[in-house]
């Protein structure tokens, strides 16, 4: 698959000068989002890094209005904020959560499944870098096996598994699901208008690498997602009210888990044993993901 010629608006409606990291993958997810969503957008942002990255009151980064709330609270407020709208008859504007994945995976994960639940009409967006990266990089969730965090002692690890995110949402048969990265913006901003022009409770799952937390080099965040897609770890996929899955083929471009991991300080002590339970996981999901495709 040749590379495709970027389609990205040029209107900026997040400013320079904020708070995130060098390299930040929530930074651009963020800018990227805002691109495709446009200014007609309400942001609601529970706790964590993009709630300093769009700026503490009276300061914002963002070119739009932004809430900003508890960690459990994010997906109700925004269902309460497109209540107001709609109480107004005003269609044109879309509500979006901006939530990580400590916020969706584990503290929020009730709020989600009850949004999901009764539909509200609000796009849920995961920038998901696989940890609680806000307060000093500690397990959540979304860590994906074999990981090293903070807190944990020297040399213990991630020993199972990443909660999937999709097989719950599939199983409440959501409108619309999708997986995407900071490095296929196409494939992103394709699925942000698609999800826009939807009703009810819709999910995109956003890859956003940190680069002080995945111990990469900060020029680094676009590649490693483009790793994380080639070898198998993030697969991008595409689904609609619970059903058949499409799935971005990627077979021609496919590299081992070990060339995804070699590059990452946090899994600088993987063993080659390790590496191989790793690659097995991610073998036994893409199976069990074409069956469903």
């Amino acid at each position: 698959m040749g590379q495709q010629p970027l389609n990205i608006p040029e209107r900026e409606l997040m400013r320079g000068g904020h708070l995130a990291c060098p390299g930040c993958g929530q930074a651009l997810g963020l800018r990227l989002v805002l691109k495709a969503l446009g200014k007609r957008t309400i942001a609601v942002i529970p706790p964590g890094c993009s709630t300093t990255t769009s700026g503490i009151w009276p300061q914002s980064a963002l070119r739009i209005p932004v809430m900003h709330t508890t960690y459990d609270g994010a997906a109700p407020t925004a269902a309460g904020i497109r209540a107001a709208l709609d109480r107004r008859e005003d269609k044109r504007v879309t509500v979006m959560v901006w939530a990580g994945d400590g916020a969706t995976f584990d503290a929020g994960m009730s709020a989600v499944s009850a949004s999901a639940e009764r539909n509200d009409d609000i796009l849920y967006i995961c920038c998901d870098n696989e940890a609680y990266m806000n307060t000093g990089n500690f397990l959540s969730s979304a860590t994906p096996y074999g990981a090293t965090l903070a807190g944990i002692r020297d040399g213990l690890k991630r020993p199972d598994h990443k909660k999937s995110i999709l097989d719950i949402l599939a199983s409440q048969k959501i409108p619309y699901f999708a997986s995407c990265t900071i490095a296929h913006a196409n494939d992103l901003l394709r699925k942000l208008r698609s999800a826009k022009q939807r009703k009810g409770f819709r999910f995109i799952h956003l890859l956003t690498p940190c680069p002080p937390g995945w111990q990469i080099q900060t020029e680094m965040t676009v590649e490693i997602c483009r790793l994380a897609v080639n070898s198998g770890v993030f697969p991008l996929v595409e689904m609609q009210s619970g059903g058949t899955l499409e799935i971005l083929d990627m077979s021609d471009q496919r590299i081992p888990v070990a060339e995804y991991v070699r590059h990452q300080g946090r899994f600088r002590n993987l063993s080659e044993r390790e590496i191989a339970l790793f690659q097995k996981q991610v073998d036994e999901n893409l199976e069990d993901l074409t069956t469903r495709s």
